[in-house]
């Protein structure tokens, strides 16, 4: 954890998600003005079909200064997850991305004997 005047940053990463329906995180302590969503819980379905139920919410300060508001709390959710549709609007930017390729090799492949 970091302290950078009155908060405490938790030293985590976030997966900017273009098909995410809400901001999801499985630490509550990076949670600030906790809610129940005891009378409306949501379901959330995630990648392996699994439908997760969520009665906790709150909002995420960054170290960056951005404020992801309504942010879906469950332990059970495996990475944080920032709905990138609805963080542009509330904060009213753009995000840019940058193309970085990987290459992988394939170690089987065969040898080519250039003396045929």
């Amino acid at each position: 954890m970091r302290k950078n005047m009155s908060r405490t940053y938790v030293q985590t990463r976030w997966i900017l998600d273009t098909g995410a329906s809400h901001h999801m995180t499985a630490y509550i302590n990076m949670l600030e003005n906790l809610y129940d969503l005891n009378h409306h819980p949501i379901n959330i379905t995630v990648a392996s079909e699994q439908v997760i139920r969520v009665e906790k919410a709150g909002k995420v300060v960054t170290r960056e200064g951005l404020v992801p508001k309504n942010v879906l709390y469950n332990p059970a959710f495996n990475c944080n997850f920032i709905y990138v549709s609805k963080l542009t609007k509330d904060e009213n930017c753009i995000i840019i991305y940058r193309c970085l390729l990987l290459c992988h090799t394939r170690p089987q492949l065969e040898k080519v004997d250039s003396n045929r």
